[in-house]
């Protein structure tokens, strides 16, 4: 069973204009994500499932936490997706910039880990067109890049970026990193 969503990624949903803010009103009440998600209106049995198929960002009647990974790497996916799924979070993925763009702006996810080399539009323009966007203004990014200089970090820091990691790095520093943005934890800059 997934991990329920913390009271910190209802908030950014609904503040992205997502439909969440009375789940996220009612999960602050206390009483749980399934107790949040009856508050609302959706049918949901004793073990937290809603008999209905689930919108993004739900599983088995949970609200979960939403990551896009926009990377064009195969082998960087599937370590992220190695790192975060064991957590409960959903993954999706998209390989170029303008792919990564779109899929943001349509269904904003709870977290954004950005390549700064993709094709089509790098990662520098995604995070500006993010950051101009009042729906993806404060969603939360981590840059991953190739590039250790301090002039890519401080870059990142610039662009509006939340957090920043270098490849290769360690899957624990990149789950501590992600799993601390998605739930309010103050996670510094990341290793270079």
């Amino acid at each position: 069973m997934p991990a329920p969503c913390s009271a910190a990624t209802l908030a950014n949903r609904s503040a992205a204009g997502t439909g969440y803010p009375l789940a996220a009103a009612s999960l602050q009440a206390g009483g749980g994500a399934a107790t949040a998600l009856k508050r609302v209106g959706w049918a949901v049995d004793e073990m937290g499932r809603s008999g209905r198929p689930e919108p993004p960002g739900v599983q088995m009647g949970v609200l979960v936490e939403r990551v896009l990974v926009v990377e064009d790497s195969a082998v960087i996916q599937r370590l992220i997706a190695v790192c975060l799924r064991p957590a409960g979070v959903e993954i999706d993925v998209r390989t170029d910039g303008p792919a990564g763009l779109e899929a943001a702006l349509a269904s904003p996810p709870d977290l954004l880990i950005l390549d700064v080399g993709l094709p089509q539009m790098d990662g520098w323009e995604v995070l500006q067109h993010l950051r101009a966007d009042p729906r993806t203004r404060h969603l939360k990014v981590l840059v991953l890049t190739a590039h250790a200089q301090e002039e890519t970090r401080e870059r990142a820091g610039r662009g509006g970026a939340d957090a920043f990691i270098t490849k290769p790095f360690r899957p624990n520093d990149l789950r501590r990193i992600a799993l601390g943005l998605l739930r309010g934890v103050e996670v510094g800059a990341g290793p270079a």
